[in-house]
């Protein structure tokens, strides 16, 4: 990984006054104002020369800048208009930097990432819909292998909760699945303009390129969904019917937070198999 120190420096901080005066309440933003924290994330984040990064929310650029001293190509994502031409006049001499101005959830992904370079995707994003662009980013899934948000730091509490725990559920489960999870480290509202009401997590996900091409995924978000829906019944009561002649691989008196991911998996393998005998 190239060091930080040994590219050029384009330091740039919004003050928290400037910051408020972008901030649109409807689009939910808070922006990153230590330059600090901007750059352990970057370097934190892993990316090298080679790769192509997608960065959902540019704002004020603070991530920006410290990626276009690595990476070769960074599509940045912006919804808010009223950023779209200070962030062009800001980044104008940077020659690996692209600004898509638009929703990263209508964005065509395929047509940005590149088969012959590391893509990944890396942001701070409005935290009520993290979980709507994980599950875009995962469609995506062949072709990104790694992503990085910052998140509502309950959220990431879920997503990396294990059996067990009240905070395991359905997020645990099916990003576990997809991808090695791990927590960078947290961060303080203070970090933050506004300041938001919660505190941060900013995670990592190392997403598996061994997963099985013939298995049913769409059963297996139902199978979990299901399961976790009704999550103070046990499987017999939630997913029974959907196991209904089926020699079950797991114990059907538990609950769905006594399972791990390959038990989800067995089940969904087990549900499968029956289907297509009956078909």
């Amino acid at each position: 990984m190239i060091n930080l120190d040994n590219r050029k420096a384009f330091i740039y901080r919004l003050s928290p006054e400037d910051n408020c005066m972008f901030r649109k309440k409807r689009l939910s933003q808070n922006f990153l104002t230590d330059t600090n924290i901007a750059e352990k994330i970057v370097r934190l984040s892993g990316i090298e020369e080679n790769d192509r990064v997608i960065e959902i929310g540019c704002g004020g650029g603070m991530l920006t800048q410290f990626l276009l001293r690595i990476a070769s190509e960074v599509h940045g994502v912006e919804i808010d208009r009223d950023l779209w031409e200070p962030i062009k006049q800001r980044f104008s001499a940077e020659k690996n930097f692209i600004l898509h101005e638009g929703d990263f959830m209508a964005l065509p992904v395929d047509e940005i990432l590149d088969a012959n370079k590391r893509n990944m995707v890396i942001g701070n994003i409005p935290y009520h819909i993290t979980t709507p662009i994980l599950f875009r980013c995962l469609e995506h899934r062949k072709r990104i292998a790694r992503i990085v948000l910052m998140v509502q730091r309950e959220v990431a509490e879920r997503i990396l909760a294990r059996p067990g725990k009240k905070e395991y559920g359905i997020l645990s489960v099916i990003f576990r699945f997809y991808a090695d999870v791990r927590a960078l480290f947290h961060l303080p509202p203070h970090v933050f303009s506004p300041l938001p009401k919660v505190e941060s997590t900013v995670l990592c996900f190392d997403l598996k390129t061994d997963l099985p091409e013939d298995f049913n995924y769409s059963l297996f978000h139902t199978v979990v969904r299901t399961s976790f829906n009704r999550r103070r019944k046990m499987l017999r009561n939630s997913i029974g019917t959907m196991l209904a002649g089926c020699e079950c691989p797991v114990d059907l008196s538990e609950r769905p937070e006594r399972l791990s991911v390959d038990d989800f998996i067995r089940l969904t393998e087990t549900i499968s198999r029956s289907a297509k005998l009956l078909s």
